[in-house]
Order: structure tokens, then sequence, then C-alpha cells
């Protein structure tokens, strides 16, 4: 995916979509994340369970909002998004388990700065693997 790609206006559109179901996804998981940690389930089980159920939030909203110009039907979608989210929930466990080493922060902002770097690689990996194109329908 090239740069002067994403400038195109319709593609703009598309990332800015991206980024608000990535935004109600978060909200997902950090809603989650908090209820699951005060019910005392432990920290990486709490995280990974967060992640999955924002990631489904993600694929739907991805799906039917953001990218609309798709060829896979919708169980084929979800193994994509679904092989893509698996490697996204690792990432995001290692990364909240140094990062909550070394920073200072409360777990939800640690959290945060997780989902941002793992948010980018998930979206470069879905919008040229799964989706295949960053073109929404007019």
């Amino acid at each position: 995916m090239k740069v002067h790609h994403i400038a195109k206006t319709h593609n703009l559109i598309a990332l800015l979509k991206y980024n608000l179901s990535g935004a109600a996804a978060i909200l997902t998981d950090i809603a989650l994340l908090y209820l699951f940690i005060e019910l005392g389930l432990p920290q990486v089980l709490s995280v990974a369970l967060s992640v999955i159920a924002s990631g489904s939030v993600h694929y739907i909203i991805s799906r039917y909002y953001v990218f609309r110009s798709f060829k896979r039907s919708f169980i084929a979608g979800a193994i994509y998004f679904a092989s893509i989210l698996s490697i996204s929930v690792a990432l995001n466990i290692g990364l909240y388990l140094v990062l909550i080493e070394v920073l200072p922060f409360h777990f939800t902002i640690i959290r945060a700065i997780s989902i941002g770097i793992v948010g980018i690689l998930s979206f470069t990996l879905n919008a040229h693997y799964n989706f295949g194109t960053l073109t929404p329908k007019p």
C-alpha cells in the first residue's frame, strides 16, 4: 500500500471510518478489560478476552461500514480477520506485559498504548490481505 494511494480522498474517508470503527473496538476493549480485572480474572486472560470481543466488534463494523467492496463471504472474511486477530492477541499480550513492567502508568493507559501500536499492524494486514482495498462503495 503506497502512501500516494492513501492520500486520495475516498481512501482518506475509508481510513477515517476504519479509525472510527477502531475507536468503538477500543472502547469495548478497555471497558471489558476493566470489568474482567475488577471481577478478579488474571490480567493476561482479561486482555485476551477483551481483544477477542473488541476484534469481533471491529470486524463487523469494518465489514459493513468501512470495506464494503469486498469479495469474500462473511465466513471467509471472518476467518482472515480471526487469523489477523490471533496475531494481534499475541502481540497485544506481549506488548502489554512488557509495558506494564517498564512504564509507570495505569493498566488502561498501557492497554491504550499497546492498542495503538498493534492497531497499525492490524489495519495494514486487514486492508491488504483481508479486504484487499481501501476503497469503500460510493
